[in-house]
């Protein structure tokens, strides 16, 4: 039902994290597709141990890169392993899984066929703020919005339509995802979701 693509160049410790949340968050059938962009030795042996360990719901497929070519590039390459599943989600290796993550955005989908992509909240861990949870344009300028708001702030919304979403995690029908292709290679890590979406 799920493919995630998740491009890594991080440091053994928060990967550890980020991938201990993921396993334990799953409980739909995903295929995790791993593009290692050139991390640390460590950050490898821990990739190894987690594609290699046994999993019910999911499964692990690992490229290599031996040097770091870019977050747009492998996440391309990641678009062109993936498979035709329902959902594709695009997420960075720092990212901590909530439970119940899978089942809120499958259950988002359903409700409303015109919805594309859904993005997450990202939270700062050292105050529990929103970091981000979409973007608003005015002026040629793009703003976080609630940003350092406590989460609290957006528990009357289940979900709400904004200019451009969350990348670090986020979620899209893979029909749309085909129409769409590959993300631009040449703008500047951090503006490519931004022309994805």
């Amino acid at each position: 039902m799920f493919t995630i693509i998740m491009p890594v160049f991080q440091t053994p410790n928060i990967l550890s994290l980020c991938l201990d949340s993921l396993a334990h968050s799953i409980t739909m059938p995903t295929h995790i597709i791993i593009i290692d962009d050139g991390s640390p030795q460590e950050s490898k042996l821990i990739l190894e141990h987690f594609a290699s360990s046994e999993h019910s719901l999911f499964q692990v497929s690992l490229r290599y890169h031996s040097e770091s070519i870019g977050c747009p590039k492998s996440i391309n390459e990641g678009l062109q392993a993936m498979s035709a599943d329902e959902y594709t989600v695009f997420a960075d290796s720092d990212v901590i899984f909530t439970n119940g993550w899978q089942e809120n955005v499958h259950s988002i989908f359903q409700r409303d066929v015109r919805i594309g992509g859904v993005g997450g909240v990202l939270l700062y861990p050292q105050t529990g703020g929103i970091q981000n949870c979409g973007i608003s344009y005015q002026n040629y300028r793009g703003r976080h919005i609630f940003l350092n708001n406590n989460p609290s702030c957006l528990s009357d919304m289940n979900y709400f339509p904004v200019q451009a979403t969350v990348f670090a995690f986020f979620a899209a029908r893979t029909t749309l995802v085909q129409q769409i292709g590959a993300i631009d290679e040449g703008f500047f890590n951090g503006y490519e979701d931004v022309d994805f979406q």
